[in-house]
């Protein structure tokens, strides 16, 4: 399936449910579907064709998924940029992307987009529009107001997306050299987050509570298309505060908690200091070590029976997660059973698989990316013929295939 399949999908069986809740503003997802189908209108309006390369560089709020959506099914890239990127990083990003247009806010916490994109506008040569929420500026580039580009979108014949079709560009942190772009396809990302939503046993009734920045792929794809994938709720945190998580999880009755372990062990030591009445039944916390404590903490005091996850953005992202009947210790110390349809294992120097209980490479098959970006070099050195990706990271498989 594509994004557009799925939304319009859980549109039909959904329609005037709650879809996303930002502060005090509500989607349903019918409303949802006709902003998306608004904002693809308008893309195609602005000259935005299929394949064309669009930015967004946002902090979480009310737009920033109906855009997601819209850009899909548009037929063009997303390309998400982080809300800490200096000017610098933006430049490098914006350029060797080739973003055709950006959709962006002036402004978050002490970062000055619309001064910094001035800054750099003279350099992209590819960059042509930016659509800008909440009041317009100068952007050293063609600009408009949100409202003015949504009012601009007529009924137009979109191009046929296929589910093979690269849907979104994410950078990574770059830990040697510069940041490369993963290429993730609408199968990748829809699988993933349709896979992730089974094996959590997610329903209709549930409601995510989302803190994660959606510019990452696990806010993006494991917090938010999962629950839209299972016409689920999504209430939305721009910046992460425990005090405030846990108000919010208890003032919409959230069942699902996303976050890194820091954030689950804030909002622990914020719950027992405070009076919160929580209906949590599980979530999921990655990409970082769990102490034991915190997640016998979790489980046991927020009744929130937590999943542990491992994924990288180049496999779409989730490889594994523990499951409901794994006791602490198992939940603490691996990462889980990979999921259905990933495989996964352990390899030596040569690439040659090593026998369980040894520590070697980790290397996935089974939703991994399409590529990198203008890096076909980098790319074959990652993925060989086989369709294996070599993550770099450094794992053991146990007897019991965690």
């Amino acid at each position: 399936m594509t994004l557009a399949d799925v939304l319009a999908e859980s549109a039909r069986l959904h329609g005037d449910e709650t879809a996303i809740i930002y502060e005090d503003d509500t989607l349903s997802y019918r409303e949802l579907a006709d902003r998306v189908s608004r904002i693809a209108s308008s893309l195609h309006s602005l000259g935005i064709e299929k394949g064309d390369h669009v930015a967004v560089w946002m902090p979480n709020n009310l737009e920033f998924l109906p855009i997601y959506f819209g850009i899909a099914a548009a037929g063009a890239v997303m390309v998400p940029m982080n809300t800490r990127y200096r000017t610098h990083e933006a430049r490098y990003i914006l350029s060797d992307s080739k973003a055709k247009a950006i959709f962006m806010v002036p402004r978050f916490l002490k970062m000055q987009y619309d001064e910094m994109l001035r800054e750099v506008a003279p350099s992209l040569e590819h960059l042509e529009h930016a659509v800008i929420l909440n009041q317009d500026a100068d952007v050293g580039v063609p600009s408009m107001t949100y409202e003015v580009f949504l009012s601009a979108g007529r009924d137009a014949e979109l191009p046929d997306v296929m589910d093979e079709d690269v849907s979104q560009i994410l950078y990574t942190s770059g830990t040697t050299g510069k940041p490369k772009g993963v290429m993730l396809s609408h199968a990748n990302v829809c699988d993933n987050a349709r896979v992730t939503g089974e094996v959590m046993q997610v329903t209709a009734r549930d409601r995510y509570f989302v803190p994660l920045p959606l510019f990452h792929s696990f806010g993006l794809v494991l917090g938010c298309l999962t629950p839209l994938t299972f016409g689920a709720s999504i209430v939305l945190q721009d910046i992460f505060d425990a005090e405030h998580a846990l108000q919010l999880m208890e003032q919409h009755r959230c069942t699902m908690n996303f976050g890194v372990p820091a954030m689950f062990m804030m909002e622990l030591e914020a719950y027992r200091d405070g009076d919160y009445s929580l209906q949590l039944r599980s979530g999921m916390m990655g990409g970082a070590p769990c102490p034991i404590e915190v997640v016998k903490g979790v489980r046991r005091e927020m009744d929130c029976d937590v999943c542990i996850g491992y994924g990288i953005t180049e496999t779409s992202p989730l490889i594994s997660l523990t499951r409901f009947g794994d006791d602490d210790q198992k939940r603490a110390e691996t990462v889980g059973l990979p999921l259905p349809g990933v495989e996964v294992r352990v390899v030596d120097d040569q690439r040659q698989s090593l026998p369980l209980g040894e520590v070697g490479e980790v290397a996935i098959r089974g939703n991994v990316m399409q590529g990198y970006y203008d890096m076909p070099e980098a790319t074959n050195e990652a993925i060989d013929g086989d369709g294996w990706y070599y993550s770099g990271d450094l794992g053991v498989i146990d007897e019991d295939g965690y």
